[in-house]
């Protein structure tokens, strides 16, 4: 198991992770402040989605993200606060995106800023 760091961006690797569509960053999420670890899980568009859809525009652009906070890596098992001080109850945001029609919508459990669509 393996941890880049670039400043306080830091992205946990594990055996387990899958190749495509899941990652584990930790990073603030949208225009929050604060940085926690969350799972990332997205879907990218391929051939067949373009053809599907006419919203989307490239092979590669996100479809959908769902990101989430959590304390421990659910496909290795390791604590990732491990450093970090953390109260649990200070955990468990989630945004979902969806990009698949004309414009981006956001379900969340953050406060997020005006002018970003909530679905």
């Amino acid at each position: 198991m393996d941890e880049k760091i670039e400043s306080d961006y830091k992205l946990h690797e594990c055996l387990n992770l899958p190749k495509v569509g899941v990652q584990e960053i930790y990073d603030a999420q949208l225009n929050q402040p604060k940085k926690t670890w969350r799972l990332d899980i997205f879907r990218e568009a391929n051939e067949e989605d373009l053809e599907e859809n006419h919203y989307l525009e490239t092979v590669g652009e996100f479809i959908w993200s769902t990101s989430i906070e959590v304390d421990f890596c659910p496909y290795c098992g390791k604590h990732l606060y491990e450093d970090i001080p953390l109260k649990v109850e200070e955990i468990g945001q989630y945004v979902h995106c969806n990009y698949s029609g004309s414009c981006a919508k956001f379900s969340s459990s953050l406060s997020i800023s005006p002018g970003i669509a909530l679905e």
